[in-house]
C-alpha cells in the first residue's frame, strides 16, 4: 500500500532523523536540534555460539507487509504475523524484508516474545508515526540460517536499515532494507540523503539491496507501459550507480514481464518491489521468483537464493514421500496388498533368475509405491498447492505474451488469475488455521514437543 496525500501536495522534505540502536524497549525517537549534530548510530551486533549447519545456499526475499493487520474475506481483520510466519516456512525464506511494518516498539516486543523462538526480528520504525506509517524490518529464519553473529544500522529511521549478516559461518552479507517515498518529489532528495548517510557511515559495499521503491525505471515495469517521473528515475539510477547495483532479474530476463503491485482492481500493474545485487552477487543470484499472496498484501514476494561462488552444483535431489500420506488409510491399504503380493513372489522360487529375481521385484516395487503415492498426494491437499503451481505458470506465460500490454483480454485473464490464487491462499491458510487448532486441541495440553516448541 503506497502513501497518499491530500491535495496533491508534496509531503515535507525527509531529514536524517536518528536513534540510537539499543534493545527494543529502551530507547525512544529523537530527532537533533537544527544546531545538534546527528549523532553516529552504533550498530547493534548480536554474537552468541550456534554452531548449526546451513545449506550451501540462503533465500532472500521482500514483501511491503501493508501494516500489521490485513483484512478477511468477511470483512474483520487479523495480525499477519502468522501468516508471515507460514509464509517464511513455506517458501522456505532464510532472510525477509518487509515494508510498512508499522510495529511499535512495544509490538516488536510482543511479536518477538510469541515468534522468537523460530524468527529474529530487526526493526526500524518510523518516529513520527511507528504504528501508522512506513517501518522496515528484517527477519531472519533461524531454522534455516545461522543468527549468533549479525549486526543492523539504522540508515533513515522507518525508511532504510542495514543487516550484516554471517549467515553460515564463512560468508558475511551486506543488505540494504529501503521503503522509499510515495511522491515523486521526494525521490531526489530522499535518494541523496540515503547516499550521503551511507557514505557517512562508511559502508560502500552493498551485497543487496532490496524493498519497495515506488518508481518503476523502465516503461516495461508497468502496464499499461508508460515512463516514470524523470526526476525519481534519474534519484533512483544515481544510487545505484554510486554503489555498484545491479538490477540482475531484468538483466537476465531482458523480455520479460513480471508485476509485483497491482491496484485498480488489476487494471493498473508494476513492479516496483525489487532486490538489486552488486556485480559480484549477481552471478550467485539464481531461480528468482515472484510469489502472488504469499502474505496478504497488494504486493507480492520478491525472492532469489544466493550461494556461495564456491558452492557445489546441487540438482534436484529425490522424491520422498509426503508425511502426511503415512496417515492416508486407502493409500495405507493399497501398500499392503502390495506388499502383501510381493512377499508371496519372494517366497515362491525362480526357476529363470534372469528373467525375475527378488532384487528385479523390489526393484518395481518401489516404483509402484511411489506411483501411488503421488496419485494419492494428488488427490489430497495437495491438490490446491498443484493448482496454485499451474496458476502461476499461467501467470507467468501470460505476462510473456508480446501483446500482453495492448490486449485488454490478456490484462483482464491476468487479473483473474491473480484473484483465484488469492481465493486458494485464503482456502489453504484456513485449513491450515484449522489443523494448527486441532493439534492444539490433542497435544497442546500434553508435555512433550509439541508443547515444548509452543511454548
Amino acid at each position: 500500500m503506497v502513501e497518499e496525500y491530500e491535495g496533491g501536495a508534496a509531503p515535507p522534505v525527509l531529514s536524517p532523523q536518528r536513534r540510537d540502536n539499543t534493545p527494543p524497549g529502551t530507547h525512544e525517537a529523537h530527532t537533533p536540534a537544527p544546531h545538534e549534530p546527528t549523532q553516529t548510530n552504533n550498530p547493534r551486533r548480536h554474537q552468541t555460539k550456534d554452531k548449526k549447519t546451513v545449506k550451501a545456499h540462503v533465500k532472500i526475499g521482500t514483501q511491503n507487509i501493508n501494516g500489521r493487520t490485513f483484512h478477511t474475506k468477511k470483512g474483520g481483520s487479523r495480525s499477519i504475523w502468522p501468516e508471515i510466519n507460514r509464509a517464511i516456512r513455506e517458501q522456505r525464506l532464510g532472510i525477509l524484508a518487509i515494508q510498512e511494518s508499522h510495529l511499535t516498539e512495544a509490538d516488536l516486543a510482543e511479536t518477538q516474545q510469541r515468534y522468537g523462538k523460530s524468527l529474529s526480528m530487526e526493526n526500524s520504525p518510523l518516529p513520527e508515526n511507528p504504528s501508522g506509517s512506513a517501518g522496515v524490518a528484517f527477519i531472519l529464519n533461524k531454522a534455516l540460517i545461522r543468527t549468533d553473529d549479525f549486526s543492523t544500522t539504522e540508515v533513515i529511521p522507518g525508511r532504510a536499515l542495514i543487516l550484516r549478516i554471517n549467515w553460515n559461518g564463512r560468508e558475511e552479507l551486506t543488505l540494504l532494507n529501503v521503503y522509499a517515498p510515495n511522491h515523486p518529489n521526494l525521490h531526489p532528495p530522499f535518494w541523496a540523503l540515503l547516499t550521503s548517510e551511507l557514505n557517512r557511515l562508511g559502508i560502500t559495499d552493498i551485497d543487496y539491496a532490496l524493498g519497495d521503491t515506488n518508481v518503476a525505471e523502465d516503461a516495461r515495469d508497468r502496464s499499461p507501459p508508460h515512463p516514470d517521473d524523470e526526476r525519481a528515475v534519474t534519484a533512483l539510477k544515481d544510487f545505484r550507480r554510486e554503489f555498484g547495483l545491479l538490477d540482475a532479474w531484468r538483466d537476465t530476463y531482458p523480455r520479460t514481464k513480471a508485476f509485483t503491485y497491482r491496484h485498480n482492481r488489476g487494471a493498473t500493474k508494476s513492479r516496483i518491489d525489487r532486490i538489486y545485487t552488486s556485480e559480484r552477487r549477481a552471478r550467485e543470484a539464481y531461480e528468482w521468483s515472484f510469489t502472488p499472496k504469499a502474505i496478504p498484501s497488494d504486493h507480492d514476494l520478491v525472492a532469489v537464493k544466493h550461494a556461495m561462488g564456491d558452492a557445489p552444483e546441487i540438482g534436484e535431489g529425490r522424491w520422498t514421500l509426503p508425511l502426511f500420506l503415512t496417515t492416508d488409510k486407502s493409500m495405507l491399504d493399497k501398500l499392503e496388498t502390495l506388499g502383501i503380493e510381493l512377499q508371496s513372489k519372494l517366497d515362491g522360487a525362480f526357476p529363470d533368475r534372469e528373467k525375475e529375481n527378488p532384487q528385479k521385484l523390489w526393484y518395481h516395487f518401489k516404483w509402484k509405491v511411489q506411483d501411488i503415492g503421488r496419485e494419492t498426494a494428488g488427490l489430497s491437499i495437495n491438490r490446491i498447492n498443484s493448482k496454485l503451481k499451474t496458476l502461476r505458470q499461467n501467470l507467468i506465460i501470460i505476462t510473456r505474451n508480446k501483446d500482453f500490454d495492448k490486449d485488454e483480454d490478456l490484462r483482464v485473464t491476468e487479473a483473474l488469475i491473480v484473484q483465484e490464487i488469492d481465493h486458494l491462499e485464503r482456502k489453504r491458510r484456513s485449513a491450515s488455521q484449522r489443523a494448527a487448532q486441532a493439534r492444539w486441541q490433542v497435544k497442546g495440553e500434553s508435555v512433550g514437543k509439541y508443547w515444548s516448541r509452543a511454548n
